[in-house]
């Protein structure tokens, strides 16, 4: 066990607890035992405050009696994995009925331990949830990694939408050049009119990678103050080409300019991705009017951006559960089930806003609130 306490050091190191019990003596002893191994650890005295301090800050694991008055361990467990039903919760308990034991199976509680708790086996359960808890943690990161990668490749594909006709212009004026020697016709005019021309597209080929650079944000950490209107303008130079290859016609509509501080790139990936999946989804369906409609508008004196197409919606089943990690419709070959994910966490966690999506007129409706 000495080993797994190292390790157990290093892999609580960045997380933060919740502790929840009524008892002074053992609220003390463990909430001191706690803060040896993790970065933050709250205690709370009931279930009531433990729940208030559970919705003003992020956990990532809650510890808590079953037996508080009023508002017991049971009902905490609940109302929190209400709230996020992904939540590891540990329940320490002097019950071991089985019908408490089923209830909080029910609920969807993973770990118990029976009090009198043993240091021990309380560690060793911690070591289980935190190696859980990191490798999720590394799952996420490298599907966030290969969700950037994938932009990449559009952002890369667009480009080459951007150059295929003028590659195909410079291509006709290389062969032409043969035409004109063999027809007798090379001379200082000819020459001078090539030159030109080529230097003309090849002006508009570099205007292109400029047009692109200047859409991508320098840092993708730094909090800047940016406008949305031309932000929502970035991502449509970005897809554009695109959309326009799959005879998908986008609209744009800004009832009122507004702008924000925050991480642009991030506002610019949780748009791309919507917008993708529109696009797959309008492709999927095999429309022949296949429209993305995009607003810029306020409300509640906030900035709201929407999203809204016409490929037929989501399905009931998973509307609820689209934003939940592992939650695809594309299927697994297609999908990894985090964009969405990843998304809200962007507008959520990281932009202090909220991202909502609905069934509206046939398709589907993405909102940002900033």
């Amino acid at each position: 066990m000495d080993v797994n306490i190292l390790i157990l050091k290093e892999l609580a190191q960045s997380l933060a607890v919740l502790y929840a019990e009524d008892e002074d003596d053992m609220r003390t002893e463990y909430g001191s035992l706690f803060a040896e191994f993790f970065r933050k650890v709250d205690v709370a005295r009931t279930g009531s405050e433990a729940l208030e301090m559970y919705k003003k800050e992020k956990y990532n694991i809650v510890i808590t009696d079953i037996k508080m008055p009023m508002f017991d361990g049971i009902r905490l467990s609940r109302e929190i994995k209400a709230i996020n039903r992904k939540q590891p919760v540990l329940v320490t308990s002097a019950y071991s009925d089985t019908e408490h034991l089923l209830e909080l199976i029910n609920i969807g509680v993973e770990k118990f331990i029976t009090k009198p708790i043993h240091n021990e086996q309380l560690l060793d359960v911690l070591f289980k949830i935190c190696t859980a808890i990191k490798y999720e943690e590394e799952y996420t990161r490298c599907n966030v990694f290969k969700i950037r990668l994938s932009a990449i490749n559009e952002l890369f594909k667009n480009i080459a939408h951007h150059w295929r006709n003028p590659l195909n212009e410079i291509g006709l004026l290389i062969q032409n050049i043969e035409l004109a020697y063999d027809c007798g016709e090379l001379n200082k005019k000819y020459l001078d009119k090539f030159i030109d021309h080529s230097m003309s597209v090849v002006q508009k080929m570099s205007g292109t990678i400029e047009l692109f650079l200047a859409s991508v944000p320098k840092s993708d950490t730094i909090d800047v103050t940016f406008d949305l209107a031309e932000t929502i303008g970035a991502v449509i130079v970005l897809l554009g080409e695109t959309l326009r290859d799959c005879h998908i016609d986008i609209k744009v509509e800004v009832r009122e300019s507004q702008t924000i501080t925050g991480c642009q790139t991030k506002l610019i990936e949780v748009l791309s991705q919507i917008i993708n999946n529109a696009r797959d989804a309008l492709l999927e369906k095999r429309r022949s009017d296949r429209r993305i409609n995009i607003c810029l508008f306020r409300a509640h004196n906030r900035p709201v951006i929407t999203v809204q197409d016409n490929g037929g919606g989501i399905s009931e089943a998973l509307i609820d559960k689209i934003f939940e990690p592992y939650q695809t419709t594309k299927g697994v070959k297609s999908g990894t089930g985090l964009g969405l994910y990843i998304a809200r966490q962007f507008v959520n966690v990281d932009m202090n806003g909220q991202l909502t999506a609905r069934n509206v007129d046939g398709g589907a409706e993405f909102r940002i609130e900033l």
